[in-house]
């Protein structure tokens, strides 16, 4: 690993994360979130819903200038659920993300919390907000009604999953968004993308 590895390109990006991205396109959707996470100025703040093993929040902190906050969100309790045989507890859910954020060499950018994203206290603004988390209708509405608000006028916010038929729920909560203080922009995959006006 390289003593600084912020700021790299999309291919330098792609080429050192494709093996972890499971639930995210390394094609299609790695370069929207590139984009915006590589234009973030140090200061800023890149806050995303729903960890999983960290693939998106190491994408974050190897796109963006060194300085820029990254924070990632995840209470766990969904992989417990789906892979009891492998995380049989929080903590080892917690301890597995931890472990794939120093092996990127990312560790001391991102702030990792096992938390539940409705509860967790948050106070200033959100330059770029990812919602990938509980993908039921109530969950991500409850997501949206918490953590947009944090995002100023010309800051972006990303839900992944927007184009899943498996996932209605976050179609429909997206769809809710109130339209004169949001314009779509281009996205990709299943990504569905957002600026504040």
């Amino acid at each position: 690993m390289q003593a600084n590895p912020y700021n790299l390109t999309l291919d330098e990006v792609r080429s050192r994360v494709r093996g972890i991205c499971h639930w995210f396109d390394a094609d299609t959707e790695l370069p929207v979130l590139h984009q915006h996470a590589s234009q973030l100025r140090p200061g800023q703040v890149y806050l995303e819903i729903g960890t999983a093993f960290g693939c998106t929040a190491i994408i974050a902190a190897l796109a963006s200038l060194a300085g820029v906050q990254i924070w990632t969100i995840d209470n766990g309790i969904g992989y417990l659920q789906r892979l009891p045989d492998k995380f049989p507890d929080l903590m080892a859910y917690e301890k597995k993300a931890l472990e794939w954020l120093c092996e990127y060499n990312v560790s001391d950018k991102v702030h990792f919390r096992c938390a539940d994203s409705i509860q967790l206290p948050w106070h200033g603004p959100i330059h770029v907000l990812f919602i990938d988390g509980d993908h039921e209708y109530s969950a991500v509405k409850a997501d949206i009604l918490k953590w947009v608000d944090f995002v100023p006028r010309g800051g972006v916010v990303l839900f992944h999953d927007y184009y899943c038929p498996a996932t209605p729920g976050v179609k429909k909560a997206v769809d809710d968004l109130p339209e004169p203080f949001w314009e779509c922009i281009p996205s990709a995959g299943s990504l569905k993308a957002f600026r504040r006006r």
